[in-house]
C-alpha cells in the first residue's frame, strides 16, 4: 500500500480544532470486482464511498506522529459502480498540545487498489484531489478539557453544500489540494492492529429535571460515548447545547467528607471533566428548521453520566438516546455466582474497562484519556483474561512508549505526548518506567508472542540500564525530587516516601531485571542474561542491606523509615527478598495487618493472600460491602472508581482487577505455559458461596469452569478449547484435563 499516495492538505494551512473536507473523483469503465482502500490522517478522519460511510469512530488510533502513523484498510468494491465514483473525507485536526496525541501537522493519505472485470485501477491522494476548509463544524472552538484531548463543537449543516459526498457534485469551486509537510517529516506508516471505534450499546436516558428550554438527563452510569437527539421544528439558526458531566453540581466529595452522601446544590451538570473545572465540556447544534433533524456528535470521545439539553424552547424533541462507544473490543470472559453483589462487581469491571479503551488504554475516559505504563499493566490483569484484543492493545502500549522513549532511556509519564520544555507534560514516573519489562512479559506469558520479545526487548533493556546508571554509592536508585511524580501506591499513598531511596522504585527495578534475564535467555542472548542476573543479585543484596529491619523481620518503606507498610512487604514477598526462614513471619504479618494498600498495590496484596493460605480473608476484603469495591456496589455504581473513596473519577480502569481475582482464585484458572496452552484449575469456594461460573478468554479460545458445592462435596464442569490441556486440583483431588469437556466430582 501507499506506493502512489502522498500526504495532502489544504493550501490555507492548519486551524486548531477544525474539520476539512476532501474529494477524490474517478471513473470505472467496467463493473468492479474488488477494491481495498488504506487511509490515515492526523488527527481523525471519516470516509464515505459514493455517500455510504465506511469505517468506525476516531480513526486512526493515536500515535506519536514523529515516529509513526497508523492506517486502516477497508474493502469497498461493493460500493463502487461503473461510471463516476467519489471518495469523500472529513478530517479533524485538533492542533496544539494534547495529552493523548502529538501535534504533528494536518494531513490525509489514502490509496485504493482495485480490479474490474476488464483490468485494475488505483486511486491515490495527490494533486488531483479537491479540498474545502469550510465544513459543518465551526473552526477554532475551545478544547473541552484542560489537557486538550478533544475540542468542543458547533455543528451547522447549512455551512456545507448538499450532495458533496455523492457522484455528480460540482466541486470546481473547491481548491486543489497541496502536499503536506508530513511528506518531509516522513512518519512511518503501520497497519493499525487494534479495532476501530464503534457503538456497542444504545439506550434511552432518564429525564430527571425539566424547565422551559432546559432538560437534565441521567444515563444511569458513566459511559464513553455521545448523545443522539432527534428534533423537529424550531427557529432556523437557533442553537441547542449539550453539556456533559460525571456528576451533578455540588455532589463531588472531598477527601475529608468522602463518606457523607451529598445532595445536588442545583439540578445541573457540574462544569468540569471529572475534577478538572472547564466551561467547554459541551457541543452545540444549529437548528436548520426544515423538518425532522438528527444530531449525533461522535467525531471524538467524551465521557459522562449526566447531560443537559438547552435551547429547546421552540423545538419538539422527538427522541434522546445515549450511545456507548469505544474501541470495538468485545469481552468474552466473565464471572457469576450466587451472590448478586459479586455479579454486579464483575459487570462493573467490564463496563469500566470498555469505557477506557479509546484507541489506546487510558486511565479514565474524561479528565485524561491518557496511556500510562503502570495503569496499562494493571488493566492487563483483566484484559488478558477477558478481551481477545488484549494482545494487540498491550502491543500498542509498548510501541507507543518505545516511540516516546527519551534519549537517556526513561519515558515521559504518558504516551503518546508532546514532550516540550515548560509544558504540563514535562513529568516523569520512575516506578512506572520500570514496569515496561513486566508488560512485555505479560504478552509473552499469555500469547507466546515471540515477535514482541524481539521488537521491544531493546527498549526494555535501555530503560533498565538507564536506571541502573543512576544508582548511588549504596547501590540504590535515589529518590528523585525534581520533575517526578512517585506513584508507589496511589491514589493517596500512605507509604513513607521521606528518604533518599524508595523501596517500591528499587524493588520494581529488581523485578524488571529478573524479567529481562528471562527474556534474554529466551532470545538466546547469553551475555545479556548473565549481566541481568548479576545485576539482579547485586540489587537484591543492596535492597536487603538498606531496607530490611532485622528486629521486625520486615522491610521498611525507606532506609530511614520506621514504617513497614503491607504493600512494601507484599512486593518483597513477590520479589523473593525474604529467606525461607523469614517468609512465614512475613506472610503472618500480611494476613493480620489491616488493609493499608491503595489501588495499585491492593492487586499484589490480595494476590499474596490468595496464594499463601489466606484466601478467605482476601475474598472478604474484596467483597466487603462497607469498603472498597463492595461499597461501590452497595451504592449502586455500575462502574469502578479511581480510588476506594469515590472522590476523583467514577470510571477508572486501573481499579478493575477484582474480576480477574475472582476468575483466577475462586474459579481457579491459571496460565501455566506461554500462550495459555497449559492451565491449572484450582477452584476455591469462599464461605457462603455454593455455585459459580467463569469464562476466561485464552489465546486459543474460551476456558469455561462451573462449580457447585453441596455439603462436603463439589462438582465441576471444565471446558477447554482446542490445543489446551492442564490439571485440575480441589482439596485432595487431582485430575488431568484435556481439550473439550471435563467433569469432576470431588
Amino acid at each position: 500500500m501507499f506506493q502512489h499516495a502522498r500526504w495532502i492538505w489544504r493550501e490555507d494551512g492548519a486551524v486548531q480544532n477544525s474539520v476539512s473536507r476532501f474529494r477524490a473523483v474517478f471513473s470505472l469503465d467496467a463493473p468492479p470486482v474488488s477494491c481495498e482502500i488504506a487511509v490515515s490522517a492526523h488527527h481523525f478522519y471519516r470516509l464515505w464511498v459514493n455517500g455510504a460511510q465506511v469505517g468506525g469512530l476516531c480513526s486512526p488510533a493515536p500515535s506519536n506522529f514523529q515516529a509513526r502513523k497508523l492506517f486502516l484498510t477497508y474493502e469497498i468494491g461493493s460500493l463502487l459502480k461503473p461510471g463516476e465514483n467519489v471518495l469523500a473525507f472529513e478530517v479533524l485536526y485538533l492542533g496544539g498540545d494534547g495529552q493523548n496525541r502529538t501535534r504533528g501537522c494536518p494531513c490525509l493519505i489514502f490509496e485504493a487498489e482495485g480490479k474490474t472485470e476488464t483490468g485494475s485501477f488505483c486511486v491515490a491522494s495527490g494533486a488531483g484531489c479537491r479540498s474545502s476548509g469550510v465544513s459543518a463544524y465551526l473552526p477554532g472552538l475551545p478544547l473541552r478539557e484542560r489537557r486538550g484531548m478533544t475540542g468542543s463543537t458547533c455543528y451547522d449543516a447549512g455551512r456545507e453544500e448538499e450532495g458533496w459526498k455523492l457522484p455528480g457534485f460540482d466541486d470546481s469551486s473547491w481548491d486543489c489540494t497541496v502536499l503536506s509537510a508530513a511528506n518531509l517529516l516522513a512518519p512511518e506508516l503501520n497497519p493499525q492492529e487494534i479495532p476501530e471505534g464503534a457503538i456497542s450499546r444504545t439506550w434511552a436516558p432518564k429525564k430527571i429535571h425539566e424547565e422551559p428550554g432546559f432538560a437534565l438527563y441521567d444515563a444511569g452510569e458513566v459511559l464513553t460515548g455521545f448523545v443522539k437527539v432527534t428534533l423537529k421544528g424550531g427557529q432556523k439558526g437557533a442553537k441547542l447545547r449539550l453539556r456533559y458531566g460525571e456528576l451533578l453540581e455540588g455532589t463531588r466529595k472531598t477527601r475529608q467528607d468522602h463518606k457523607e452522601p451529598h445532595a445536588p446544590t442545583a439540578m445541573r451538570v457540574e462544569h468540569g471533566a471529572v475534577n478538572d473545572v472547564t466551561e467547554y465540556y459541551l457541543d452545540d447544534y444549529i437548528v436548520q428548521g426544515n423538518g425532522e433533524e438528527t444530531w449525533a456528535e461522535c467525531f471524538t470521545y467524551k465521557a459522562f453520566r449526566y447531560f443537559e439539553l438547552t435551547g429547546t424552547e421552540d423545538c419538539e424533541i422527538l427522541g434522546v438516546e445515549v450511545c456507548k462507544t469505544g474501541t470495538d473490543a468485545p469481552c468474552l470472559g466473565g464471572f457469576s455466582c450466587d451472590d448478586p453483589a459479586l455479579n454486579a462487581l464483575a459487570e462493573a469491571c467490564v463496563n469500566t474497562q470498555k469505557n477506557n479503551i479509546m484507541g489506546l488504554l487510558v486511565d479514565c475516559p474524561h479528565r485524561e484519556q491518557a496511556e500510562y505504563l503502570g495503569d496499562s499493566l494493571m488493566q492487563s490483569r483483566l484484559l488478558c483474561y477477558n478481551f481477545p484484543d488484549a494482545h494487540a492493545l498491550l502491543r500498542k502500549v509498548l510501541q507507543d512508549f518505545a516511540d516516546t522513549q527519551l534519549h537517556e532511556g526513561d519515558f515521559p509519564f504518558i504516551a503518546p505526548v508532546d514532550w516540550e520544555p515548560g509544558s504540563m507534560f514535562m513529568l516523569k514516573m520512575p516506578e512506572y518506567d520500570l514496569l515496561y519489562p513486566e508488560i512485555l512479559w505479560e504478552i509473552w506469558k499469555f500469547y507466546g508472542d515471540w515477535d514482541a520479545l524481539e521488537r521491544f526487548y531493546p527498549t526494555a533493556a535501555k530503560t533498565a540500564a538507564c536506571y541502573l546508571a543512576r544508582r548511588d554509592q549504596n547501590g540504590l536508585i535515589p529518590n528523585d525530587k525534581t520533575a517526578v511524580m512517585h506513584i508507589s501506591d496511589w491514589p493517596y499513598s500512605n507509604i513513607d516516601e521521606d528518604g533518599d531511596a524508595l523501596f517500591v522504585e528499587n524493588v520494581y527495578s529488581l523485578k524488571g531485571l529478573e524479567r529481562l534475564a528471562e527474556i534474554a535467555a529466551l532470545l538466546n542472548r547469553k551475555d545479556d542474561r548473565d549481566y541481568w542476573l548479576a545485576e539482579k543479585a547485586r540489587t537484591a543484596r543492596d535492597i536487603r542491606r538498606a531496607f530490611f529491619d532485622e528486629k521486625a523481620g520486615l522491610f521498611k518503606d525507606t532506609p530511614v523509615s520506621e514504617k513497614h507498610h503491607p504493600g512494601v512487604n507484599t512486593l518483597a514477598v513477590e520479589a523473593g527478598l525474604f529467606t525461607p526462614a523469614e517468609l512465614p513471619r512475613a506472610i503472618d504479618y500480611l494476613a493480620k495487618a489491616p488493609m493499608e494498600t491503595r489501588v495499585i498495590l491492593s492487586w499484589n496484596y490480595l494476590k499474596a493472600l490468595f496464594e499463601n493460605g489466606h484466601g478467605q480473608k482476601a475474598f472478604e476484603l474484596l467483597s466487603d460491602p462497607t469498603a472498597r469495591w463492595g461499597l461501590m456496589m452497595a451504592e449502586g455504581s455500575k462502574t469502578i472508581w479511581e480510588g476506594f473513596e469515590d472522590i476523583e473519577s467514577n470510571s477508572h480502569a486501573w481499579n478493575c482487577y477484582p474480576l480477574r481475582l475472582l476468575q483466577e482464585y475462586v474459579a481457579g484458572v491459571r496460565c501455566m505455559e506461554p500462550g495459555f496452552t497449559e492451565v491449572e484449575i484450582a477452584p476455591f469456594f469462599p464461605e457462603g458461596m455454593f455455585e459459580f461460573s467463569a469464562q476466561v478468554c485464552a489465546a486459543g479460545g474460551v476456558i469455561e469452569v462451573q462449580g457447585w458445592k453441596s455439603g462436603d462435596g463439589a462438582k465441576f464442569q471444565v471446558e477447554l478449547p482446542e490445543g489446551v490441556s492442564g490439571v485440575f486440583r480441589y482439596g485432595d483431588a487431582e485430575q488431568l484435563l484435556t481439550e473439550g469437556s471435563n467433569e469432576i466430582t470431588a
